[in-house]
């Protein structure tokens, strides 16, 4: 047997299972059907946590020493979801996703005796649902969209204190929970009859800013900028439990 021949028969038994798998998924997406998925990836154009220390001689223009650390761009996450299916079209879903805690800290000194500290922390977590449309195939891939709404739990916190520097504290501490629209677009890959792998992209638009320390336009000082959107890239396996 040829080479040739060898990789025909592995690529068609490959195909085949792939083929097979998506056939039992369609039979697996019936009424009241149940899906559980685990995810893990990243929150995107949320703001994290930046810590800023700032001090300057009053008397001498630009003259300051400065520590800026800014806060992550993606911030890691997990996510949980279950999905309820009320044909092999559409179902129902909640989804909740963790945020690990973005921290930072700065410090910095300016002669003869002054001092500055900042701490920054900065956590969500974000639980919703909606309505989530598929598109079955034959060959195991299924393409999956979702709207929805969703909470979006921000809590936040900046502290800058100081020694001989004026103001001597700063601080700024919000924790609220914002209402959010939520779509998602991704597929379903059936490595299996009940189970497989998951690829979304998920976007969300607040109703309310959420706001972020960030560095000023101007050396001098730190800067509130507002943030309205957010988005989340995760990879995850799902298994069906029923029918």
């Amino acid at each position: 047997m040829t080479l040739r021949i060898r990789l025909r028969k592995f690529v068609i038994i490959i195909l085949s299972s792939f083929t097979a798998s998506g056939l039992f998924a369609q039979q697996n997406m019936q009424r009241f059907a149940t899906e559980l998925s685990v995810s893990a990836g990243g929150v995107f154009l949320l703001p994290g946590a930046t810590a800023d220390s700032t001090i300057c001689d009053p008397q001498v223009f630009g003259n300051c020493n400065r520590q800026t650390h800014f806060g992550k761009k993606v911030l890691p996450a997990v996510d949980a979801a279950g999905v309820v299916s009320l044909n092999k079209w559409i179902g129902f879903y909640a989804q909740y996703s963790y945020v690990f805690t973005d921290r930072n800290h700065t410090s910095v000194t300016f002669p003869p005796d002054s001092s500055a500290t900042t701490t920054a922390s900065r956590h969500y977590w974000i639980a919703g649902g909606g309505v989530e449309f598929r598109a079955p195939t034959i060959h195991g891939v299924v393409p999956v969209f979702r709207v929805g709404a969703a909470g979006v739990h921000d809590s936040y916190n900046f502290l800058q204190s100081g020694v001989n520097i004026n103001p001597e504290v700063i601080q700024h501490t919000d924790a609220r929970t914002i209402l959010a629209g939520t779509g998602a677009a991704g597929i379903k890959w059936y490595i299996r009859e009940r189970q497989g792998l998951q690829f979304m992209v998920d976007g969300f638009y607040l109703t309310h800013t959420v706001p972020s320390v960030d560095a000023s336009p101007s050396f001098l000082s730190t800067a509130l900028v507002n943030h309205r959107s957010g988005g989340m890239i995760a990879v995850g396996y799902f298994i069906q439990i029923g029918r």
